[in-house]
């Protein structure tokens, strides 16, 4: 009785499994990231392949956190390293980023005994490869 009252209203639910999270990274979360730093800091950001996988490594394979918490991991290793490396940009440069792009070409973590340790490896345009938490 209480289905045919319902009809065909039915909507089954079911964990985001990994290949969708690798979707949600690479078409929402990351393109997020990369619009916030650029309406803020007028600086476009590429994320190479290596920091999806990293991400996936991290937040991947627990599937009960969905999009929602594989979003989470990434401002956690993402853009909070991020943050601080345009914080420093932006004090070196005398108050202004010169740079008008920036490549994350990769995701770092290690373990230490206060916790983790998450560094992105980046470069700007017309810079060498730097490594920062």
């Amino acid at each position: 009785e209480l289905l045919n009252r319902i009809g065909q209203n039915i909507v089954v639910f079911d964990f985001v499994r990994e290949a969708t999270l690798r979707k949600i990274v690479e078409n929402k979360v990351l393109p997020s990231i990369a619009a916030q730093v650029e309406e803020r800091w007028k600086v476009r950001v590429n994320f190479a392949p290596a920091v999806v996988d990293g991400l996936m490594v991290l937040g991947g394979s627990d599937v009960a956190n969905g999009g929602r918490g594989i979003g989470n991991v990434a401002e956690t290793v993402v853009l909070n390293p991020l943050a601080r490396i345009l914080f420093r940009l932006f004090e070196s440069g005398g108050g202004r980023i010169e740079a008008t792009s920036l490549t994350v070409a990769a995701l770092r973590t290690s373990t230490q005994s206060d916790g983790a340790r998450h560094e992105l490896q980046w470069r700007l345009d017309q810079g060498a490869m730097e490594s920062s938490s």
